[in-house]
């Protein structure tokens, strides 16, 4: 490793801040404005996005063009990973965006010398992300981070031609990851697209096999408007065989770092779409774990923050379910799918909405409330068919995402081997 520089990553960096816009200037409409809460773990997140009304005129150089590395200046202290300061993010989109405040954007002065993917690699590293948070600055509450100190981190520089191809090794998995993402939201989308077409347009294949309300077929009033005739509304807690939440023994179940072959279900897990490899271990009794297991086709729903969120359990998993969640196991001639495709509906949105409405403070469904949910009682012929689908397609989803978390780790285990050179890419 004789070729290899170990310096300051300023000599070969820069740090740009960004811009205090005035909330004044905010709109639905105008030029994307990338803030702290639009940094994710590794890429930009969309959710909320605010837009400058005015023109980008004069404010040149906050913009943000594809490629570029970002990093999030203000944040938690590092005991708080979701929210640590620090976080980094590609900006992997080719719309043109501005730079708000205590959001920096870290370029390469020289590419010849520096190439941006290697940028983003070594201040995306776990190692490099915990320097940037204990070095921070700030009150109990709030973390902060400068230019200076981003640009003191040392780093393990190779010649450039080596630097290009750590970073083409590490972009492949992650446009891998990436891609296998972009195919389960599409199949997740094909199901709830299959299932509005059928149980909320009513347009499922009559006998004739012709689209059903607008070929003629018989529909008769409900409480939920016009339905086909034969089929009727009921509460969802009328096919529900138990629900409930995670008892306090599970609440306070202390979440450990050593293996105890036993996983928590947390909303923020939920929430941020982990996957089960990234639940926390947790101890709990064994009495416990029996009554609170995960099984195959229970759904799970978020009761307090990301409230209605929910999952299905598609295989048995040695894991219980935290007291911000609750648990439906449905009887045993029902069709899960079909139910969990009527908690993914903008009604059943609309429904759990309510509860924001109606409170002003933090919200926290009941179960009953969750249960007064209305839902059809179809035909089953059409039940099963609607199953034997949008079952293959989630399958698939699974498969993907097993694929991922592969991926993932071997990203994870490559990364700081390569970025110190103790792998070296040969060639």
């Amino acid at each position: 490793m004789s070729e290899w520089l170990q310096v300051p990553l300023g000599d070969f960096a820069d740090v740009q801040n960004g811009y205090a816009f005035k909330s004044t200037r905010f709109s639905d409409q105008g030029t994307p404005v990338i803030k702290i809460k639009n940094i994710a773990s590794g890429e930009i997140t969309w959710d909320e996005i605010s837009f400058f009304s005015g023109s980008p005129q004069g404010l040149e150089k906050f913009l943000i063009h594809q490629g570029d590395v970002l990093i999030a200046m203000t944040g938690s202290h590092v005991t708080q990973v979701s929210s640590a300061v620090g976080k980094v993010a590609r900006y992997n989109s080719d719309i043109e965006a501005l730079l708000n405040q205590r959001v920096g954007k870290v370029y390469p002065k020289n590419l010849r010398k520096l190439d941006n993917e290697f940028l983003y690699y070594f201040l995306v590293q776990p190692v490099t992300q915990y320097k940037l948070g204990i070095g921070a600055s700030g009150s109990a509450n709030q973390a902060n981070i400068s230019p200076s100190q981003i640009k003191d981190l040392l780093i393990d520089l190779p010649p450039i031609t080596e630097q290009k191809k750590i970073a083409a090794v590490l972009s492949s998995l992650d446009r891998k990851i990436e891609n296998l993402r972009r195919q389960n939201e599409t199949l997740e989308a094909i199901a709830q697209t299959l299932f509005k077409h059928w149980f909320v347009d009513f347009e499922f294949p009559n006998a004739d096999g012709k689209p059903y309300k607008s070929s003629g077929g018989a529909m008769e009033p409900s409480e939920l408007g016009a339905i086909p005739a034969g089929w009727r509304v009921h509460k969802l807690g009328d096919i529900v065989e138990k629900a409930n939440t995670g008892a306090d023994a599970i609440q306070k179940a202390p979440i450990v770092e050593r293996n105890t072959g036993i996983k928590c279900l947390r909303v923020g897990d939920l929430t941020n779409h982990r996957p089960f490899e990234d639940w926390g271990y947790c101890e709990v009794t064994e009495k416990n774990f029996e009554q609170y297991r995960l099984r195959t086709n229970d759904i799970i729903v978020s009761r307090t923050s990301s409230l209605g969120l929910n999952l299905l359990i598609m295989s048995d998993l040695p894991s219980v379910f935290n007291n911000g969640l609750i648990r439906l196991k449905l009887n045993e001639n029902t069709s899960h799918l079909l139910v969990f495709c009527f908690l993914q509906s903008r009604r059943f949105r609309e429904h759990i909405e309510k509860i924001t409405y109606e409170t002003s403070t933090r919200p926290n469904m009941k179960i009953n409330y969750l249960l007064d949910f209305l839902i059809l009682h179809t035909d089953k012929v059409l039940e099963k068919k609607f199953t034997k689908i949008v079952l293959s397609l989630f399958l698939k989803v699974e498969n993907n995402k097993k694929q991922i978390q592969t991926l993932t780790k071997t990203r994870d285990i490559l990364l700081p081997k390569l970025m110190s050179g103790q792998i070296r890419i040969g060639g």
